[in-house]
């Protein structure tokens, strides 16, 4: 029998939940406070962007984004340039996508290159059979989410908590693979059906309906990188096991599902290479804060899931 899996849509019409964050400030971790203790300080998430109706895209190009299958940002994507929340917002107009066959991995694209302010995110395209092949074990890991609770949240709800790679689970097999000479192998009950990036919570942090096709960064000499796209939550007791580096005892977790983009590099490529051209000059509208403003605006390798311990900022 196959454990039950939730994607992170509402699972009633028409409603979604905020991000779930332990010790939660919105002075850390709300990026449109601006405030300087802000978790991600320093660091650029202004390729970020959500629809109207609260879909996630990040930019992986001038003019390509990832996002989630079963919950695609279509429609229109906006972006502010920075964490003002009075900033001039960016709009642009979801030309196409295609799917990553075999995972919920979606790559769309724009028919114009965002302004150039826009952070476009490298991604990770690390061949990975264990943790220590992402080159981000004992790294801080950032995951975005909705700050609104019981509705869509817009581009101004935009929560951040950080993270650190825990263990790995191979696409294919039912075998956690926690690291460390202490560390035990826990068996799942089922097959990786795609290779994930999976965040484990334990009264800590977990990501809610609402929340698919947001991205997971990790803070490469102060540049963000993505690792994955959230695409499902697995409730207790589905994963049980001896999730730490001594083998203490079992102990049931929560968990937050991203699917892994290094592994699909080749994918992402061929769609990005079969997509069209951005045009040239940019023309994304700029919205303010009372309407538009003037001016002109200018996702196979290796296979596996990965295991993540929030550690929540309470600074």
């Amino acid at each position: 029998m196959r454990k039950l899996i939730f994607p992170l849509i509402s699972l009633v019409p028409g409603v979604s939940s905020g991000i779930i964050v332990a010790n939660y400030s919105s002075f850390v971790n709300d990026r449109f406070e601006n405030d300087p203790s802000f978790v991600g300080a320093g660091l650029d998430f202004s390729g970020v962007g959500r629809t109207t109706n609260g879909r996630w895209g990040a930019m992986i190009g001038d003019n390509y984004f990832v996002t989630a299958i079963h919950f695609p940002a279509t429609g229109n994507i906006q972006f502010l340039t920075n964490n003002n929340p009075s900033g001039a917002i960016f709009q642009y107009t979801v030309a196409g996508s295609f799917n990553v066959s075999g995972t919920d991995i979606q790559t769309g694209y724009f028919n114009e290159a965002v302004e150039p302010s826009i952070a476009r995110y490298t991604y990770n395209t690390n061949n990975a059979n264990a943790l220590a092949d992402l080159g981000i074990a004992g790294t801080t890991l950032y995951l975005n989410g909705d700050r609104i609770a019981g509705s869509a949240g817009t581009i101004l709800d935009h929560v951040v908590a950080v993270n650190q790679a825990e263990s790995w689970f191979e696409e294919g097999t039912d075998v956690i693979q926690v690291p460390g000479s202490g560390g035990i192998n826990n068996t799942f009950s089922n097959d990786a059906d795609f290779d994930q990036i999976v965040m484990f919570e334990n009264s800590e942090s977990q990501l809610q309906s609402g929340d698919s096709g947001s991205p997971l960064f990790s803070n490469q000499g102060a540049s963000l990188r993505m690792e994955g796209i959230a695409w499902a939550v697995v409730l207790p007791p589905e994963f049980t096991g001896n999730f730490d580096t001594t083998a203490s005892g079992l102990e049931q977790r929560s968990g937050t599902l991203y699917g892994y983009l290094g592994s699909y590099d080749t994918d992402i490529q061929n769609v990005i290479s079969n997509a069209s051209a951005p045009i040239p000059e940019p023309s994304g509208l700029a919205l303010g804060k009372f309407g538009l403003l003037a001016g002109m605006g200018v996702l196979l390798a290796g296979m596996g899931v990965l295991f993540l311990r929030l550690l929540i900022s309470t600074t």
